[in-house]
């Protein structure tokens, strides 16, 4: 029976149970802190994705890539930034008048039921000196170290989500310094740039995406949600709370109002917590990176790369329809028991409340064929707290 109930799974389960995937806070597991891997393929020469309903997509062609990681660190002890779950060392690069130079900076990210969205950020201190520019051996910029909050809102992923959703949203932050400028008679004067972001995304089409794994060979293919974002930046620049004088603004090279216009897609696939794929920033009409995970595509790997622990559970091996115990490290009162199969396809969730034990019992579908199952445990703030897997008898 199993070749049959394969067959069935592929023609008539991928058309309805997977192919318009719904994304959810409770099928967004972002861990507080957590190391994510990413692959990224620079000018790869291929335009961008097309949309539609029940598409698939093959970049299974592009290579392995260059390997990237970004650690994330718990902020929802941060009294400075009360509403963000993580944040990211995420440095600020600027330009100014052909000068080149770098501000350290953290970006914190929040999370809860109505969306993925970005806080604001920590910067550190930073002293650019001017006199390349100028000539003036004292001329310079002082950056204070300080915290940004983002004043707006927008959300990066918007609860639920589902095809031909759409959404905007924005928000602003001043970024503060002091400029010395002896030709000017600036002496430590307080300046600041505003930018403006305004972000439009929409769900553009569904369907099933093929990654290259790092060896070169072609994932199972991951159920995704394709979303099409225009985010656009504006500058303006202010010197003693005032629009900064245009003849300053000509010495460096700048002007009010710069706008940049970016247009990219996005994949996302429920119970990941990072995008599963990206295609961004169009030159000549085609895409000039690509930055892709490939562990989306088998549960065991995302989970291992997400930094959650595996839970114990007994019995195991399990029948299907039966009672399943599961060993956590911490107290838990509620949430869910997510299910997938070993081609990382989810396959049901479970609901469970404990009397805040650190055991929880769920009890399995009856349908569940013969087969290896792996499984994540949800609390009720929506985040991935552990992973294991069983065997269906």
């Amino acid at each position: 029976m199993r070749p049959v109930f394969l067959l069935l799974l592929l023609v008539l389960g991928s058309s309805f149970l997977y192919s318009q995937p719904i994304l959810t806070l409770n099928t967004y597991p972002r861990p507080v802190d957590f190391i994510d891997s990413m692959r990224i393929v620079a000018d790869p020469g291929i335009p961008f994705p097309s949309g539609g309903a029940d598409v698939s997509w093959d970049y299974s062609f592009l290579g392995a890539g260059t390997l990237h990681t970004d650690t994330y660190y718990d902020a929802t002890s941060d009294t400075a930034f009360s509403d963000a779950l993580n944040y990211l060392p995420s440095d600020i690069d600027l330009v100014l008048g052909g000068l080149s130079f770098t501000i350290p900076s953290n970006l914190y990210e929040g999370l809860d039921a109505d969306g993925w969205y970005r806080t604001g950020r920590s910067l550190g201190s930073q002293t650019v000196s001017l006199t390349s520019i100028t000539g003036a051996p004292n001329d310079r910029i002082d950056y204070p170290a300080n915290n940004i909050d983002y004043v707006g809102r927008l959300n990066i992923l918007q609860f639920p989500m589902n095809y031909e959703d759409q959404w905007t949203g924005s928000y602003y932050f001043d970024l503060n310094y002091e400029v010395t400028i002896g030709a000017y008679g600036l002496n430590q004067t307080p300046a600041f740039t505003r930018t403006h972001y305004r972000n439009e995304r929409e769900i553009v089409g569904y369907g099933s995406l093929v990654l290259p794994t790092p060896s070169g060979e072609a994932t199972a293919p991951v159920e995704v949600l394709m979303t099409k974002v225009i985010d656009t930046a504006i500058d303006s620049f202010f010197l003693a709370g005032e629009p900064a004088p245009l003849p300053l603004l000509n010495a460096f090279g700048l002007e009010q109002g710069i706008t940049d216009v970016d247009s990219f897609y996005v994949f996302y696939t429920p119970n990941f917590g990072a995008p599963v794929a990206l295609f961004e920033f169009p030159i000549n009409g085609q895409v000039s990176r690509v930055v892709f995970r490939p562990q989306a595509a088998a549960l065991s790997t995302s989970t291992s790369d997400l930094n959650i622990p595996e839970f114990r559970c007994f019995p195991n091996p399990v029948q299907a329809g039966s009672k399943l115990a599961i060993e956590t490290q911490e107290l838990l009162e509620e949430g869910t028991v997510q299910l997938f199969n070993t081609g990382g396809q989810y396959i049901a969730q479970i609901p469970y409340q404990t009397a805040g034990t650190s055991t929880l019992e769920v009890e399995l579908p009856e349908n569940l064929p013969e087969q290896l199952v792996f499984y994540r445990v949800i609390n009720q703030q929506g985040q991935a707290v552990g992973h294991g897997k069983i065997l269906i008898q």
